[in-house]
């Protein structure tokens, strides 16, 4: 897939970013596009509440101590870090992005702290032990490699099908 200009800027911004500024700009974009009584934010999470019955989720930290330099090759085609991109999870947090400028509300959750046990995502439940709005589904962008699909407790064949479809196999998860 070949990003636009404005696409890979996006994405190059969220890859730099530290943990705080991106919190700070998420909520922020987040404000801006369901309005500042439906976004929560709290010092381990950002939570919106949409109008459909899904929460997409994704986390805010990566692995790395600092932010990364991008070297790009091939025509901006491929990118690298000395010590990795970061992209675990900034490209969920793109992804997450994108799926909101197409007009579609659901659900968000943007935490802190899942390269050191879901600090964010035990944060928020203890928050939240009900959700706000319905939801009938929680999906997480946040996969190593591609073309894999973790179902936790899921018990819903045909989403599971729905999913596989698309490509998707089946693999383990821990969380």
């Amino acid at each position: 897939m070949t990003l636009s200009k404005k696409d890979t800027q996006l994405l190059k911004l969220l890859l730099q970013s530290t943990e705080n500024s991106l919190m700070r700009a998420c909520e922020y974009l987040l404000t801006e596009k369901y309005g500042k009584h439906n976004v929560f934010a709290k010092k381990d999470f950002i939570y919106a509440t949409g109008d459909i019955p899904i929460l997409l989720v994704a986390h805010l930290d990566t692995v790395l101590d600092r932010a990364p330099t991008i070297f790009t090759v091939e025509d901006n085609n491929i990118w690298y870090g000395k010590k990795g991109l970061g992209a675990d999870d900034r490209a969920g947090v793109f992804a997450i992005l994108k799926i909101i400028q197409s007009n579609r509300r659901p659900s968000i959750l943007f935490t802190t702290g899942e390269e050191i046990g879901g600090i964010g995502a035990m944060t928020f439940v203890k928050e939240f032990p009900e959700p706000p709005v319905p939801t009938k589904y929680i999906i997480e962008i946040d996969r190593r490699g591609k073309g894999q699909a973790v179902f936790c407790d899921c018990g819903n064949s045909k989403f599971m099908s729905y999913v596989e479809s698309f490509g998707f196999k089946t693999h383990k998860g821990i969380f």
